[in-house]
């Protein structure tokens, strides 16, 4: 059984050198793009200076820009600036700012760069976790795991292979998760004991803070019945009964 009080998981960094590298190409890519489709424009519909009437023209005469060349020149030197500050300034910013706290009761999940968000998710209300690797998480870190609980969600991002693990196994029904949510179903449950009355075959008692071992023979017995109910609110001893 695993039993951990609290801790803490970051972003890998790796996953952060992957981002800004795939970043980076896609830019210089798109750069290239850019500066091919400008070149194009200059040469298909660059005019020259036009010849002033009746004077000579006493030097060859220089291609001048057009207005769509422009266009993409600026766009060129927007997408650059683009770049240096969302990928080179703000992603690791934006990367370090997440935490994830776990302990035996309660996810707590913190990001934001500018403004800081916190989040908490009780361990007894999640219902479902899942996890999604991308191709050669092992390397990029490009793990997520979902934790989906009752009006609500927290993602844990960038984890590394270990991390990734570590957590879904919390997750799991040896787990702390786990533990948290068997104890607030035992807490709000009882377990009762049966037995057969001599009133009839349908008819039985209830003996209150035991296990139900029994039940599952009595029910066996009693194919015909599909629902098994019973009312505690008179104390001890109280029927159940087969539906």
């Amino acid at each position: 059984m695993i039993i951990i009080k609290s801790k803490t998981y970051y972003s890998a960094p790796k996953g952060r050198v992957f981002l800004s590298a795939a970043a980076f190409l896609i830019t210089i890519g798109a750069m290239i793009a850019l500066n091919v489709l400008r070149l194009y424009l200059v040469d298909r519909f660059g005019p020259y200076i036009n010849e002033i009437s009746g004077l000579p023209i006493t030097a060859p005469a220089e291609p001048v820009m057009p207005f769509s060349a422009k266009v993409v020149s600026a766009i060129m030197i927007i997408v650059a600036a683009l770049y240096v500050i969302f990928i080179v300034i703000l992603l690791p910013m934006w990367y370090k700012s997440f935490k994830f706290v776990v302990n035996e009761k309660e996810i707590i999940s913190y990001s934001g760069i500018f403004s800081r968000t916190f989040r908490i998710m009780k361990l007894s209300a999640v219902q479902h976790v899942s996890r999604i690797s991308l191709p050669l998480s092992r390397i990029t870190c490009f793990n997520f795991v979902s934790v989906n609980a009752l009006g609500g969600r927290l993602v844990f991002m960038f984890l590394s292979e270990k991390d990734c693990a570590e957590i879904m196994k919390m997750f799991r029904s040896d787990g702390i998760a786990g533990n948290a949510a068997i104890s607030a179903h035992a807490r709000a449950t009882k377990r009762f004991a049966v037995e057969r009355t001599s009133e009839g075959a349908a008819d039985y008692i209830y003996k209150d803070n035991s296990g139900l071992d029994g039940a599952a023979d009595i029910m066996g017995q009693l194919s015909g019945y599909s629902q098994i109910s019973f009312d505690d609110s008179q104390g001890d001893n109280e029927q159940l009964k087969f539906n």
